[in-house]
């Protein structure tokens, strides 16, 4: 990915899209079954690993950074958030920027720590990591995640930045310094993987096309999945306690925090859409 970046970052040019405000399209090519292909590891992998590590990444009982998975068995729960802005174009700067802070908003909460930590995974996580928090989460899967990556010095991935040093690319949205839009769809479109990530983040009709204006799109959408352990080694007992407990997480809490006024997006014009099986789907 950091190499498609690099590229097209020196390449990009720009052109707009065509005007789409059917937000139930939007919705079709984004539902049902390919939400749930989402598996446990595979929603972290996706993030830190090239895709040809992911069969072997499930056949083993460790997850892409060598913890012991301590339960087999867990209930997941899936949501979205969608976001519209009616005759506008979403890629501008500031409108991702606020997207990105209304989602680290929500991932700041208490609840969502919990029930997005990797304790409630099942997963051991060693003394004095930084890391607790599951990856298909927080930050979860988003564009503005691409948008702002964080790097970090390391010898064996990456690129090469200068004599004898490399950086590592984490699609986070915790970096400082802004990606070109171009560069990440072109990225996104060149990138292999399990996903399409286009199609999961943008509504079915847009195209990443090379030209000379910035990509325009009025929707986006985000999705964030909770992985809760139950059996041996879980950290629930039954499969009912978990999944009952990530729907009181999403009907109390979340659903709280979901319809929280925001001040940034309200002034932005941009309109907040939330759907799940516990949440059902609605206009914030």
């Amino acid at each position: 990915l950091m190499q498609f970046l690099i590229v097209a970052t020196c390449a990009a040019m720009f052109k707009g899209g065509a005007l789409n405000t059917d937000f139930d399209a939007f919705l079709r090519a984004n539902s049902g079954s390919s939400l749930r292909y989402d598996a446990f590891t595979n929603a972290w992998g996706t993030y830190h690993k090239p895709t040809s590590d992911i069969g072997r990444r499930l056949a083993q009982p460790e997850d892409h950074l060598g913890r012991r998975l301590a339960a087999s068995k867990w209930r997941k729960s899936m949501f979205q958030i969608a976001y519209y802005k009616e005759g506008g174009n979403l890629l501008e700067e500031q409108n991702l920027y606020a997207i990105l802070k209304f989602e680290q908003k929500l991932q700041a909460g208490k609840s969502w720590s919990h029930f997005c930590s990797l304790e409630v995974a099942g997963v051991e996580v060693e003394e004095g990591s930084e890391e607790t928090q599951q990856g298909s989460c927080s930050p979860g899967e988003s564009f503005v995640n691409y948008v702002w990556p964080s790097y970090s010095n390391a010898e064996a991935a990456g690129v090469s930045v200068g004599p004898g040093e490399r950086q590592q690319l984490h699609i986070d949205g915790k970096g400082s310094l802004r990606l070109p839009v171009q560069a990440v769809l072109t990225a996104l479109q060149k990138q292999d993987d399990i996903h399409d990530r286009i199609a999961r983040f943008f509504p079915e009709d847009f195209e990443v096309k090379e030209g000379v204006a910035t990509p325009w799109t009025d929707t986006i959408q985000s999705r964030f999945l909770f992985s809760a352990s139950y059996g041996d080694g879980g950290f629930f007992g039954k499969s009912s306690e978990a999944n009952g407990a990530l729907e009181e997480f999403q009907t109390t809490d979340l659903h709280a925090a979901l319809t929280e006024r925001d001040e940034t997006l309200e002034e932005l014009g941009i309109r907040v859409f939330y759907s799940s099986a516990q949440l059902g789907d609605a206009d914030i």
